[in-house]
């Protein structure tokens, strides 16, 4: 069986608009296993390209 599973990620504010994530956010979807490190920076909306893959597929 797949299992996707997800847990909450740590950010601060960096900026008007940006996050930074302040601390490595590994996560698991189905088969695969992935890491976000500590010092990405997000808006917190957009999806990152390597991850519409993922969400082409849902």
């Amino acid at each position: 069986m797949n299992k996707t599973e997800l847990k909450r990620v740590c950010v601060k504010p960096f900026d008007k608009d940006r996050f930074e994530v302040i601390e490595n956010y590994e996560f698991s979807l189905s088969n695969y296993k992935g890491i976000v490190p500590k010092g990405f920076k997000t808006d917190g909306a957009s999806i990152p390209r390597l991850f519409l893959v993922f969400v082409s597929t849902l």
